[in-house]
């Protein structure tokens, strides 16, 4: 007997059709992160800063303070050219030394410093006299605080000042533009973090030179983002009388001290 065979009717579809993704495949599991790829990052990431320090910095691995034309040297002091040609023959300041091809006369900056300091002496600080201190704050970011710092430090440094430059900045950007890295140089006994926590009165152990001649620093680092917080009153050697805050709430993150 004969069969005749017919077709399923087909469904007829309309409109916009979206299509379905397929089944994803089951996501490997996740490798488990102990302490040991932890330190291995922790390696890689301080190679890294190495090697980006390096190229920040080249061709020297630190910065190089500047020399001065006489020209220079001259706006320094309040004087023309030919006055300083004049008191170069008297040999009691630093005389400098000629280029290769002796056509100008080039400064150190520790030369400069000391032709600023003889002709600014009735303005540099009195014997016995306390230090300026100048602190440039804004709760803003990026307004230009550590710019200003710098500017200041090395502005005054010029002029015959001894400078003290204190960086509160958690990030350290005071700190790296003088050639020294938060993350790898600086430990946290060497900021201001102790003083404020009372654990001393004396800042003097923090206080490193840099390589700008009149310019020390008390360098920071990621560790002081603490500071950024209220301490108790009981730890706090530096609190106010009578106030529950303590001095770093007061005090800018990049501050310069005058002498």
């Amino acid at each position: 007997m004969a069969t005749s065979s017919q077709a399923e009717p087909t469904a007829l579809v309309t409109g916009n059709q979206v299509a379905t993704d397929p089944p994803s495949p089951a996501l490997a599991p996740r490798a488990i992160i102990d302490m040991r790829r932890i330190q291995a990052l922790a390696a890689r990431a301080e190679s890294m800063v190495g090697q980006i320090r390096q190229r920040l910095l080249a061709p020297e691995s630190r910065k190089v303070a500047p020399v001065f034309t006489t020209a220079q040297l001259a706006a320094l002091c309040g004087v023309d050219k030919p006055h300083i040609n004049y008191r170069l023959t008297k040999g009691d300041l630093p005389a400098g030394q000629l280029t290769p091809t002796g056509g100008k006369r080039e400064f150190t900056l520790p030369e400069a410093r000391a032709w600023a300091r003889a002709y600014r002496g009735e303005k540099m600080r009195p014997k016995g006299q306390r230090a300026v201190c100048i602190a440039v704050a804004n709760f803003k970011g990026g307004v230009s605080k550590t710019t200003s710092s710098m500017i200041l430090a090395q502005g005054l440094s010029l002029r015959g000042h001894r400078v003290l430059a204190i960086d509160i900045d958690p990030q350290g950007s005071l700190t790296t533009l003088h050639g020294i890295l938060p993350e790898t140089d600086v430990s946290e006994d060497m900021t201001i973090s102790p003083l404020c926590h009372g654990e001393t009165r004396d800042i003097t152990p923090a206080i490193r030179s840099t390589y700008w001649d009149g310019i020390d620093l008390v360098a920071a680092a990621p560790s002081c983002s603490a500071l950024n917080s209220p301490c108790p009153p009981c730890r706090c050697a530096t609190r106010r009388p009578g106030s529950g805050a303590c001095w770093p709430t007061a005090l800018s993150r990049c501050g310069t001290s005058t002498t």
